[in-house]
């Protein structure tokens, strides 16, 4: 009886809490669904966060997704994912929107910081979808180009 006391406390519970909590990196947001096709969600990165998974339920409008780190030189990309569904992606950079390639599964849709600070605006489809899944990925750069590309 004792083992499987044991078992239950050493394996089961932290595999248990795993899959109940996730990946402290990964994001998840919702659409507010009564709102307009205009509505805007904010989402800042985890500071510590170099790669995680981006899940958008009832994507509707758009999001502005934001990474800063003071003091470095960093790429921040977006990356196929389980299903990719979106409709644009633009760079954000002192007030001015351009219009980025949409991610595939070779060549991630990418922005450099300015300042220490990196913002894409994704926008969801026409027509109302379930959800929406990518990656997401920090690239941090030397002034030799990549410092350290996470896995």
């Amino acid at each position: 009886m004792s083992c499987l006391r044991n078992f239950v406390l050493v394996i089961l519970c932290p595999a248990l809490t795993l899959a109940s909590f996730g990946d402290p990196c990964d994001v998840i947001t919702s659409s507010d669904l009564a709102g307009s096709d205009g509505q805007v969600i904010n989402v800042t990165f985890p500071k510590d966060c170099l790669f995680g998974a981006f899940n958008w339920n009832y994507p509707k409008g758009s999001i502005l997704l934001t990474h800063s780190a003071a003091d470095k030189i960093f790429k921040l990309c977006i990356e196929e994912g389980w299903t990719v569904e979106i409709s644009r992606v633009q760079e954000v950079k002192n007030g001015h929107y351009k219009t980025l390639p949409l991610p595939t599964k070779d060549k991630p849709t990418c922005t450099d910081s300015t300042n220490g600070k990196a913002t894409l605006l994704v926008s969801a489809p026409e027509g109302q979808r379930y959800m929406t899944m990518f990656n997401y990925r920090i690239v941090l750069q030397s002034k030799r180009g990549n410092k350290h590309l996470p896995h």
